[in-house]
């Protein structure tokens, strides 16, 4: 009777890929065109809310948030908030039932349509979905009858992505009374993740930049950055201190209100951020396989697959300063004031030596006063930056930036300075080649003699010979207590079999 493999189900991945989605998001706001005179500044936040994997698409829905500050008719500052929701999808061969997925939007550019009676606000979307596709291989650990050289591999086993949130609540206090907000911009930066008992435990930093007009009769305009760390939790069960962990967070929501207190002339504003988390746990596991095999009495033909393995490396933070020159045209009499509305998306990734190389581009608003009135440029600068790493195969950075200024240089040319946080996900990639099917053919004509000699190839090993001659390679070592090996050649290897 022909000998039964046994094989074992390993959860494996194949290599990562990218697959997008563009799309329109509009709002029409209450704002009659004929009643603005200028728009200041127009900032907007989008994320997914939730997605599905079925049949090659993954659909989501979304939801964008807009923010508008404008001088209306009679040059007084006003601001408007509206939202919209979105939905999509992205279809692709690669995407099935067992693919692992994580999806995020950026915001590629948000302006202001004034072209019909209420003015509409749009954002163009660009959705990422990372899908690995998550499968099982059937490798070969054993079988009755079969001799088998097993080996110990190591591959990493995930528990799933798991969600979380986190609540940021604060007060901040200003010794000036605020007469409106031009502009509110949240960014959250991850500093380090690690696994607890049954959670991922994610450190990171949430930036705020609010810019203020003054009351009073001059058009003074302040500019206020915090910095709040937080350390959040995401549930999962399986975690445990040993093992690894990635993580990413987004800001869902943000509410801001302004208290004044017109005796003291003082201000207070209260906070309120929503953090949106998504992680996943890792743990490395040994898995005992077949490398080589064969059956003592049937001829075999083996096939062999190649199993990839990611393992997640520790997240690093970076801290970079980085400037440029950039054209920008300044009417005469126009003092520069600050930037606001400061967004930074990553565009490619390269590995070089020293690290990664970072590509992205920046879009900033810069804030000008001519004549006690408020003028807004827009720059659009692209930015490299350096990040020292030496290890990993596989990457993703996200980045924000935490402050911004500018030095204006002439009429035509100024310098952005940003203080930009990167964060660097990493994965060590493994490879290693598995029998997953052995084809059982005609018998072995079986050698009956008592007794053979048999001399051996210069260099040859255990289990080389022990193939060769058709033999067990624990019953060939004992017959034969004195070899050592590799092989000289000048050994005689006895083989006894029982009749």
């Amino acid at each position: 009777m022909a000998n039964q493999p046994v094989f074992e189900n390993v959860p494996v991945f194949t290599a990562k890929e990218i697959l997008t989605d563009k799309i329109k998001a509009e709002c029409r706001t209450e704002i009659s065109t004929e009643s603005i005179n200028r728009i200041i500044n127009i900032k907007s936040n989008s994320i997914i809310t939730d997605y599905s994997v079925l049949d090659k698409k993954i659909k989501y829905n979304g939801e964008i948030t807009f923010f508008i500050c404008y001088i209306d008719s009679e040059n007084t500052v006003k601001k408007c908030e509206c939202g919209a929701q979105f939905s999509g999808e992205i279809n692709s061969d690669k995407i099935t039932e067992n693919s692992k997925v994580f999806i995020y939007s950026e915001r590629q550019k948000t302006e202001a349509n004034a072209g019909g009676v209420m003015l509409s606000v749009l954002s163009y979307i660009e959705v990422k979905a990372e899908i690995r596709e998550r499968a099982f291989s059937s490798l070969l650990i054993g079988g009755e009858d079969l001799i088998v050289k097993q080996t110990s591999r190591d591959y990493t086993k995930s528990f799933g992505v798991k969600t979380g949130s986190y609540a940021l609540q604060e007060d901040i206090d200003y010794n000036y009374k605020i007469e409106e907000v031009i502009s509110n911009c949240v960014n959250t930066s991850i500093i380090a993740v690690q696994c607890g008992v049954g959670t991922i435990i994610v450190d990171g930093e949430v930036f705020l930049n609010c810019v203020f007009l003054q009351s009073g009769e001059k058009k003074c305009i302040i500019k206020e950055s915090s910095v709040f760390p937080f350390r959040a939790e995401i549930e999962c069960e399986e975690a445990m201190p040993s093992a690894k962990a990635i993580a990413t967070a987004f800001v869902k929501s943000f509410k801001s209100d302004i208290f004044v207190d017109e005796e003291k002339n003082i201000s207070r504003q209260s906070i309120a951020v929503s953090i949106k988390l998504e992680g996943e746990a890792f743990v490395l596991d040994t898995l005992t396989l077949a490398e080589d095999v064969f059956d003592i009495k049937n001829n075999i033909d083996i096939e062999k697959e190649k199993v990839s393995s990611f393992i997640p490396l520790d997240i690093k933070s970076f801290e970079k300063e980085i400037s440029s020159r950039v054209p920008l045209d300044v009417e005469d009499g126009a003092v520069f004031s600050l930037t606001t509305n400061e967004e930074a998306s990553v565009k490619n990734i390269e590995k070089v030596d020293g690290g990664i190389k970072v590509y992205g581009e920046l879009d900033v608003n810069a804030l000008f006063i001519k004549d006690e009135q408020i003028i807004s440029r827009k720059i659009d600068m692209p930015f490299e930056a350096l990040l020292e790493n030496e290890d990993g195969d596989e990457f993703r950075v996200d980045s924000c930036v935490k402050d911004c200024s500018l030095a204006v240089l002439s009429n035509t040319e100024s310098e952005v300075k940003l203080t930009m946080k990167f964060t660097l996900f990493s994965q060590q990639k493994t490879e290693f080649t598995a029998i997953n099917k052995i084809t059982i053919k005609e018998e072995k004509e079986i050698n009956d003699n008592a007794i053979s000699v048999y001399i051996p190839f210069s260099g040859e090993e255990l289990w080389s010979l022990s193939k060769r001659l058709n033999c067990d390679p624990e019953i060939l070592a004992t017959l034969n207590p004195d070899l050592q090996f590799p092989l000289t050649g000048e050994e005689r290897i006895v083989v006894y079999r029982q009749k």
